[in-house]
């Protein structure tokens, strides 16, 4: 009866630390906030399950879930990046871009990206702060 009791013990003490480490990139790119998903004012979260090689490569992106116009941008950006090689292969990691609106920050007469911020809160989160484009009706003068 102790030794049961005693072994319950050490499986509570131990699920804490038997948790899933996270990788840690080695080489990251700076995502883009697609320019029309910006002038359509979209925004949302979107989570990845990124798969990792033996090597560090980034093999293998499933959209979890998202807008899917945001979800390609972040499949594209990640598939750039590379990790601390796993010690088991395939490593599979779990990674959310965060795409938002600021109504504060000006965007460039070209709709460029030129005025957004990224912040990377590794290992799993990105979060892409932009202006949200306008379209601006021009007119055609005949001479």
């Amino acid at each position: 009866m102790k030794s049961i009791l005693l072994t319950a013990i050490a499986l509570l003490a131990a699920g804490p630390c038997s948790a899933q480490i996270s990788l840690f990139p080695r080489h990251v790119t700076v995502p883009q906030y697609p320019i029309i998903a910006r002038t359509a004012h979209i925004a949302g979260q979107v989570v990845l399950l990124v798969t990792i090689g033996a090597d560090g490569t980034v093999a293998d992106t499933t959209l979890v879930s998202g807008p899917p116009l945001l979800g390609s941008a972040a499949i594209t950006n990640v598939k750039a990046w590379t990790f601390d090689k796993p010690a088991a292969a395939p490593f599979v990691e779990t990674l959310v871009y965060d795409y938002r609106a600021d109504p504060n920050l000006a965007c460039e007469d070209n709709g460029s990206t030129a005025n957004s911020h990224v912040i990377f809160d590794f290992p799993s989160r990105v979060t892409v702060t932009a202006c949200m484009a306008t379209v601006v009706e021009t007119s055609l003068r005949k001479k």
